[in-house]
């Protein structure tokens, strides 16, 4: 390809990027002016996974379903790809929703609302008593968001009312990445971490000897 014909795509990709993120601005004005006056259902929790089930939102199902939630509540989990996922939790009393109407639907009526990747072009400021919990998928051990970047933007931070932050050292580094405000960070470990101490006894299904005082797991993030 010519050095024209890579400039051009190169500005086409920018161009393209402008108007996602001007949509993303309109619809998260749009869905908060809606959220303002849809009922809440105090008794209805959304997971918004994207396209797939990621860790640590597959750890908060499992632990809702270990901690009886599931009977209280009405679990709803947003998914584009939910049939893989549907099978393993059909008996767990799980509701799966693929559709963007519905999807958004959930999201404003619920109380209590999960995500590991931001809410994107579905983001929207809560009311009436709702919480948005960013639990994240790990500490960021690279460069992301608006880390030393000149230009601050809130990047997912104006809808979320609690960013997991898993030790203090990471802080100032997800305050920095993000654009959430002190008040917004939740200090506690990654729920997905919390399954190597449960009592199915992770240590002895990925052989570890549980004499062990120490251990380090290392678990990088796999690459194609």
């Amino acid at each position: 390809m010519s050095f024209s014909g890579k400039l051009d795509k190169k500005e086409g990709f920018f161009m393209s990027l402008n108007i996602y993120n001007f949509c993303k601005k309109i619809s998260f004005y749009i869905l908060s002016m809606i959220n303002l006056f849809l009922p809440k259902n105090e008794k209805k929790i959304v997971l918004y996974g994207r396209k797939m089930l990621n860790d640590n939102l597959e750890a908060m199902i499992i632990h809702f379903i270990q901690n009886d939630f599931t009977s209280k509540y009405k679990v709803y989990c947003l998914l584009a790809e939910p049939s893989k996922y549907e099978q393993t939790y059909k008996k767990e009393n799980i509701i799966f929703i693929s559709g963007i109407l519905s999807s958004i639907f959930h999201l404003l009526s619920s109380q209590y609302i999960f995500h590991t990747h931001s809410l994107s072009i579905v983001a929207f400021k809560t009311c009436k008593n709702q919480k948005i919990f960013n639990l994240w998928h790990g500490s960021p051990l690279k460069k992301m968001g608006n880390y030393n970047k000149s230009t601050k933007k809130p990047v997912g931070a104006k809808s979320d009312d609690y960013l997991l932050v898993a030790s203090e050292f990471f802080i100032p580094i997800s305050l920095e990445s993000f654009g959430h405000s002190e008040q917004q960070i939740y200090l506690g470990g990654n729920p997905r971490n919390d399954l190597l101490f449960s009592e199915k006894n992770c240590r002895r299904i990925i052989e570890i000897d549980n004499k062990l005082e120490k251990i380090i797991l290392f678990m990088p993030t796999f690459r194609k």
